[in-house]
């Protein structure tokens, strides 16, 4: 496939032109504008093709493999040390076309031109993601974010210990200051959910000293919420063991409480995801 004609522009077109080009293919192609049977397939290749020709880097092996010298001025500033890599092939005077292929590690069957700017590694489109310094591998990405999270036993424990005080502490607030209250229970449950999950977030932050975890909000949310639903249901547990499973069921049904404690755990989870 030839990336140049996907995108119908000359192999000498400025990066301003493709970048047009391919706006232009991109809003005539896509699917919801074309009901086409190959529209999604025309776009499958546009956007292969720019991932290639937008980027310098990417566009200058294309153009090494393929034996694309679009100027001069091209020729001296990309392909020329790239051609130095592989000078000594040439002298060996081998078929070119076997030696310009290069196929994804991941994948042997498929043809790529793009290589992970941090191992070297060929890859294709599916097992590289473009970042703002340019292509990296999936392998790459997943060791570069390891190193985010941080985040000790110690820290889990201390987060779910947090979680779990603060939720209880919460819960009851709220069933004693807008239990009883009906409609005005309701507003204060939407204005005091996040604000408690903002508390406990926070608090949990300063105790694990801002290290991330892959799980800690998650661990966080639960411990929250069995404290403060332990709140809610431990007054009513009598009544449920007492054989009056009806003032139980009421006890628990507070619709204030339920706003509360979801907008608490959407709040502390979106914060220590973050």
């Amino acid at each position: 496939m030839n990336y140049y004609q996907v995108l119908q522009v000359a192999p000498n077109a400025a990066p301003e032109t493709i970048k047009e080009a391919y706006k232009r293919l991109a809003f005539k192609y896509h699917p919801d504008t074309n009901n086409s049977p190959d529209a999604v397939e025309r776009m499958k290749q546009i956007n292969e093709a720019y991932q290639v020709l937008g980027d310098p880097s990417a566009r200058a092996q294309y153009d090494l493999a393929h034996h694309i010298v679009p100027n001069p001025e091209m020729a001296n500033q990309v392909v020329a040390p790239a051609s130095m890599q592989v000078a000594n092939a040439q002298t060996q005077q081998a078929p070119k076309t076997a030696e310009s292929k290069t196929y994804c590690v991941n994948h042997p069957d498929t043809e790529t031109y793009l290589r992970c700017n941090k191992c070297g590694k060929p890859v294709c489109m599916k097992c590289v993601q473009r970042t703002p310094v340019g292509y990296r591998c999936n392998e790459c990405l997943g060791v570069q974010r390891a190193g985010y999270y941080t985040a000790t036993p110690v820290d889990y424990a201390l987060a779910s210990i947090i979680a779990l005080f603060l939720g209880a502490v919460g819960g009851f607030v709220m069933l004693l200051i807008g239990g009883g209250l009906g409609f005005f229970g309701i507003i204060i449950a939407i204005f005091g959910g996040p604000i408690a999950g903002g508390i406990i977030s926070e608090s949990i932050r300063r105790a694990v000293s801002k290290r991330r975890g892959r799980r800690l909000a998650l661990v966080a949310c639960v411990a929250l919420a069995i404290g403060a639903i332990g709140i809610l249901l431990a007054p009513a547990l009598p009544f449920l063991l007492l054989g009056r499973p009806e003032l139980f069921m009421r006890a628990a049904f507070n619709i204030g409480f339920w706003i509360f404690l979801a907008l608490a755990l959407s709040t502390t989870y979106a914060r220590l995801r973050a």
